[in-house]
């Protein structure tokens, strides 16, 4: 069993570069389900998972949710966690649709 933190990052990703993340830490409950989530901002798995994204996912653009526990990745998918675009600013969802439309995405990163 994996110990540590669960941490839920949501990226966009341009040509491979990530251009915009949010992590979220999950606080769980008793048989895999969680209370809560926050926000946080966290620079060693920022740093990690941008590495890890520009270097296996170079060319790729649109959204990605890796997901770590002791900020080792377990799993990820080619969109974002659906539970909370309505956390990620003004403007999230269009940005989504310009970036599978138009290969841009031009938001502020709630961790800047």
């Amino acid at each position: 069993m994996l110990k540590g933190d669960h941490i839920s990052t949501d990226f966009a990703v341009v040509n491979g570069k990530v251009v915009w993340l949010v992590h979220t830490k999950g606080y769980p409950l008793q048989n895999g389900t969680f209370d809560y989530w926050e926000i946080i901002n966290n620079v060693e798995i920022t740093n990690y998972l941008t590495k890890f994204v520009e270097t296996h996912l170079a060319g790729y653009t649109g959204m990605l949710n890796l997901e770590t526990i002791g900020g080792k990745i377990i799993e990820g998918h080619l969109r974002f966690a659906d539970q909370w675009p309505d956390l990620y600013r003004k403007g999230f969802v269009e940005e989504v649709v310009k970036l599978y439309s138009k290969g841009s995405f031009s938001l502020n990163s709630l961790q800047s």
